[in-house]
């Protein structure tokens, strides 16, 4: 992602992408990246932007690209194919069954941890909430399957997180899993 910031644009540069993430974090003193928790929260988030979302992105494709006009998908069809290997769209729609079972395991240590606490390593959301926020919702994109309960964490001004606060619960990852099956 890319940010304006006045007349200072701010990008994701580096192949972890989290600058952007950063520098919202200390332009509006959020703490969500405090020290005692660098490593946790380096390795988390590895494991949601490599493991989790490797298989997601796959399930999540094997229903969205089907539903685009024939340009768009083609295009898309294409791009995959470019990266994955000719057929790869359609192999992952022939092992979609597994694929979901693969997602909901990876969730599973996740949820283990969600079970305990609505965030992954405080008693506040911190980056890794929202990051794996962020790549839970192409498992969700599937309204119909989600309650209003279960509504992203958002933000708005004015709170004790200085300008911005954090409002809503986080999304269970029990939903997921549960989606996860009925994905298949």
């Amino acid at each position: 992602p890319c940010l304006i910031d006045g007349k200072r644009g701010i990008c994701d540069v580096t192949d972890f992408g989290q600058e952007v993430a950063h520098f919202v974090d200390r332009r509006y003193r959020l703490r969500l990246f405090p020290k005692d928790f660098d490593g946790l929260q380096l390795i988390l988030s590895r494991y949601i932007e490599n493991e989790l979302e490797m298989v997601e992105f796959k399930v999540n494709d094997t229903y969205v690209i089907l539903t685009r006009p024939l340009i768009e998908r083609t295009m898309l069809i294409r791009h995959k194919e470019r990266k994955f290997g000719r057929g790869c769209v359609r192999e992952w729609t022939s092992h979609r069954r597994y694929l979901c079972t693969q997602f909901a395991k990876l969730l599973k240590p996740i949820d283990d941890m969600l079970s305990a606490s609505p965030f992954l390593l405080t008693d506040r959301p911190l980056f890794v909430d929202y990051n794996l926020h962020g790549d839970s919702q192409l498992s969700v994109q599937r309204q119909d399957e989600i309650t209003q309960s279960e509504t992203p964490p958002t933000l708005v001004s004015g709170n004790e997180y200085g300008e911005i606060t954090f409002v809503a619960p986080f999304p269970s990852m029990r939903l997921l899993i549960r989606i996860a099956g009925v994905l298949t």
